[in-house]
């Protein structure tokens, strides 16, 4: 399973699992394939988690992971999206 977690107005966490210790890669865009940008961790684990950041807030973003054996065997999952939270304006929060 793949799962988004941690959303906030700048970025979220995207975590899966593999059978077998592999790379971990997430393309994502704002408007689907093809991904205009890239998150990667090169560490070769079965449990994958790779944080994104800088993104804008309350905005929709598509996804695909790919992962990466030793072998150079890969796989690439189906879209899936995620939307950060909305931002919170400093005055809007600040008690009167």
């Amino acid at each position: 399973d793949i799962s988004c977690s941690g959303q906030s107005s700048s970025g979220f966490t995207v975590t899966w699992t593999t059978d077998e210790a592999s790379d971990s890669t997430v393309d994502y865009d704002d408007d689907g394939s093809p991904y205009a940008s890239e998150a990667s961790d090169a560490t070769m684990t079965t449990s994958h988690s790779v944080e994104i950041s800088g993104l804008d807030a309350d905005t929709t973003y598509y996804y695909a992971v790919t992962s990466e054996d030793a072998s150079t065997n890969s796989a690439t999952s189906s879209e899936q999206t995620c939307a950060t939270s909305a931002a919170t304006s400093a005055l809007a929060s600040a008690a009167p």
